[in-house]
């Protein structure tokens, strides 16, 4: 079923990684149909110093 991959910057944030796998989850289930337990969500952390826009 539905595989989301998140790649972010790095965070301490425990809470707002929490919140922000929930309610993908959440809106891929109402979009799609698909059962709660066959979404996945996974965060990519990549540190800031290894991650370049523009060059």
């Amino acid at each position: 079923m539905p595989i989301i991959n998140v790649t972010t910057w790095k965070s301490d944030d425990q809470q707002m990684k929490k919140k922000l796998i929930e309610e993908l989850t959440r809106t891929v289930h109402q979009v799609t149909g698909a059962p709660l337990d066959k979404i996945t969500v996974y965060l990519q952390e990549i540190d800031n110093q290894y991650w370049g826009e523009a060059g």
